[in-house]
């Protein structure tokens, strides 16, 4: 699951981001949770003075101070490449084809 969080005060930019972020993720069903923090201290201990909104993608600083696009969100969360498919389960119970019984 990824961690998108962002931080700010709640104003009119960082609800604008939050939206954004929300849709992208909603509309590609991607498994995130969506922080917003707006605790002025705990902003202040992560190092945000100046410059919201910010936003972290699983700790990591990927925008400061403006409105990302959709595209860029998608970017961020690398929308469109996917996850790895994953190996096929081994059979259990019956034999798989061609193999001795």
């Amino acid at each position: 699951m990824r961690v998108i969080e962002i931080l700010g005060p709640g104003c009119a930019r960082c609800e604008k981001t939050t939206a954004e972020i929300r849709a992208v993720v909603d509309r590609t069903q991607i498994d995130a949770e969506v922080r917003h923090v707006t605790d002025p201290f705990e902003m202040v201990a992560r190092g945000v003075l100046f410059s919201v909104p910010v936003v972290l993608v699983d700790g990591v600083l990927v925008s400061r101070g403006k409105v990302p696009s959709r595209r860029e969100i998608e970017q961020w969360l690398d929308v469109g490449s996917g996850p790895a498919p994953s190996p096929p389960e081994p059979r259990t119970g019956a034999s798989a084809p061609g193999s001795p019984t």
